[in-house]
C-alpha cells in the first residue's frame, strides 16, 4: 500500500445545510404551523419558544420511552433490596433474635423502598441524558443570527434538521413557506475536522499528569513509614499538649506520665468516716472487732500472707475423742462475728422523718433494676435469671436465696447492706454501681417486702382498716 493511502483525506471547507428555521411572530399561528409540519411525516423537527406554549405536546405527538426506564429501575432497586436483606440476613449471617425468622418482608420494607426511590432516580436521570443526547456542546440553530435572537426574546421557530429522512431543500423550504412566517432561511455549517486540536492534545495530557500525582502520592504514604504525623486539615484537639496512658514523661524521676495517688490523701468527696452508712458497721463495736471485718470467712490479712506457715506438729490423741460426725452430714456454719449495724444511719432516718415516701420508691425502684431479675418483685427467688437458668439446668448456679426466709428476716441490716455492697456466693457486689444512699434504700424495701409477707391486721393504720372492711 502506498503513502497516500495512510494520508487523511481533506476536510471540505463548503459550507453545507443544517436544516431550516422558519420564525413565527404570533403563537397561535405556530399551533397550525406545528401540525402542518407533523402531518407532512416530518421527524426530526421542534418547537423554539421563549415561553410555554400550551397544546404543543400534543400536536407534537412525541412517544418517549422515559417511563419505562423508571419502571426498570424501580423492580431492579426493589429486587437488589429484598436479596440484598435475604443474603446477608438468612444466608450469610443468620442472626436469631428472639426465636424470630431470620428475614421478614415487613422488617425489610424501609430498605426496599428507599433502594427503589434510588434507582428509580437513577434510571430516570440517565434515560433523560441519554434520550436527549446530551451531553450537547454544539447546536447548529445558534449559528443563526435570526434563530438565536429571536427565541430568547418574543418569537417563535420551528426548526427541520436536514438530516430528517424527508427532509428537501427545495421542497421543505416550500412547505414552510406556505405556512406565512415571519421568515425563512437555511442554517449553514462549515464542516470542521474531528480531530483534536494539538493544544488541546497537550493540555488534556498535562492535565492527566497532574491528576496521577495526588494517587501516586497516597499510595507512596501507605506503603512507607514515617515518623511525621498525618495531615489534619481540621485540627480538632488532635495536637493538644497531653501524655499519653503508658507515655514517658521525663519531668519526673521515675518517668511516668500516670500520677500514682499520693498517700494520705483523700479525693474531694470521697471522705467516707461514717461507718454506718458506707460500711454497715455499728461504730460502737470493740475495735478489734472492727478491724478484722475485712477478713472474715477465713480471708488472711496482707501481712499474714507474707508469713510461712509455722509446721504442725502431730497432736497426741484424747483420752476420750468426740464422736465423728456421720457421712453426709452438714458442715458447721462458720461465726459470723461481725459488729453489723441494727440501725438505719441518721442520714436515712432524716430522710424518712421528711420524705418517707420517695425514699421506699426510690428503694423499689433500684430492687427492681438490680435485684429482681434474679430475686424476683416480691424477693422469693424466682426471677428471669434464676427461672431461665432452672430451665437450662446450669450445674454451677446457686438458686438465690428467698428474702422472706426467716435467717435472713433476722439479719441486721448492715448485713444486708455488706451484701448488697461485696456480694454473696453466685450475687456479685454492686458497690460500684450503686451509691450507698440507693444501697439503705433497697434494704429499706426490702424490710418493707419482709413486713408485708407477714403483715397482720395490726399493721394497717385504723383509718386504711375501715377502708378495707
Amino acid at each position: 500500500m502506498s503513502d497516500e493511502g495512510h494520508k487523511k483525506k481533506p476536510v471540505s471547507t463548503e459550507p453545507v445545510v443544517a436544516g431550516l428555521v422558519a420564525e413565527f411572530s404570533d403563537p397561535h399561528e405556530v399551533l397550525h404551523a406545528a401540525e402542518r409540519v407533523r402531518d407532512a411525516g416530518y421527524r426530526k423537527w421542534d418547537v423554539y419558544s421563549p415561553f410555554p406554549l400550551h397544546g404543543i405536546d400534543d400536536i407534537m405527538r412525541r412517544p418517549t420511552i422515559l417511563p419505562w426506564f423508571s419502571a426498570i429501575g424501580a423492580v431492579l432497586g426493589l429486587t437488589t433490596a429484598l436479596l440484598l436483606q435475604w443474603w446477608t440476613n438468612a444466608v450469610d449471617y443468620p442472626i436469631q433474635v428472639s426465636g424470630k425468622q431470620p428475614f421478614a418482608f415487613p422488617a425489610s420494607m424501609p430498605i426496599d423502598f428507599e433502594l427503589t426511590v434510588l434507582f428509580t432516580a437513577f434510571a430516570t436521570f440517565f434515560s433523560i441524558i441519554l434520550t436527549s443526547g446530551l451531553p450537547k456542546l454544539y447546536n447548529p440553530w445558534l449559528m443563526n443570527d435570526r434563530f438565536r435572537k429571536g427565541v430568547t426574546n418574543d418569537k417563535v421557530c420551528i426548526a427541520i434538521d436536514a438530516s430528517d429522512p424527508k427532509f428537501s431543500r427545495s421542497k421543505t423550504a416550500d412547505l414552510l413557506r406556505s405556512l406565512h412566517p415571519a421568515a425563512v432561511e437555511e442554517v449553514m455549517i462549515v464542516p470542521e475536522s474531528a480531530a483534536l486540536p494539538a493544544p488541546l492534545k497537550i493540555a488534556a495530557v498535562v492535565v492527566l499528569i497532574v491528576a496521577l500525582v495526588p494517587p501516586i502520592l497516597i499510595v507512596r504514604k501507605r506503603a512507607t513509614l514515617t515518623t511525621t504525623p498525618r495531615i489534619h486539615l481540621v485540627q480538632d484537639m488532635d495536637f493538644q499538649p497531653k501524655f499519653k496512658p503508658q507515655s514517658l514523661n521525663p519531668f519526673f524521676a521515675d518517668l511516668l506520665s500516670f500520677r500514682p495517688n499520693i498517700p494520705g490523701t483523700v479525693a474531694r468527696g470521697d471522705l467516707q468516716l461514717d461507718q454506718r452508712f458506707f460500711d454497715g458497721i455499728d461504730p460502737s463495736a470493740p475495735v478489734a472487732a472492727i478491724s478484722n471485718v475485712a477478713y472474715q470467712e477465713g480471708e488472711k490479712k496482707p501481712e499474714e500472707e507474707k508469713k510461712p506457715e509455722p509446721e504442725k506438729k502431730p497432736e497426741a490423741a484424747p483420752a476420750n475423742p468426740a464422736p465423728a460426725a456421720p457421712p453426709g452430714a452438714p458442715a458447721a456454719a462458720p461465726v459470723d462475728n461481725t459488729p453489723y449495724t441494727k440501725e438505719f444511719p441518721a442520714e436515712i432516718l432524716e430522710q424518712l422523718k421528711t420524705n418517707p415516701g420517695d425514699v421506699m420508691k426510690r428503694g423499689q425502684q433500684r430492687f427492681n433494676i438490680y435485684c429482681a431479675t434474679c430475686h424476683g418483685l416480691e424477693g422469693v427467688g424466682d426471677g428471669l435469671v434464676s427461672r431461665r437458668a432452672a430451665q437450662l439446668e446450669q450445674p454451677t448456679w446457686v438458686k438465690p436465696l428467698s428474702l422472706h426466709d426467716q435467717p435472713v428476716q433476722e439479719q441486721p441490716v448492715g448485713k444486708l447492706f455488706r451484701t448488697i455492697t461485696h456480694g454473696v456466693r453466685k450475687m456479685p457486689g454492686y458497690g460500684s454501681q450503686i451509691t450507698p444512699a440507693d444501697r439503705w434504700a433497697i434494704v429499706l424495701y426490702i424490710k418493707a417486702l419482709q413486713r408485708a409477707k407477714n403483715a397482720s391486721a395490726s399493721d394497717v393504720p385504723a383509718s386504711e382498716l375501715e377502708k378495707l372492711q
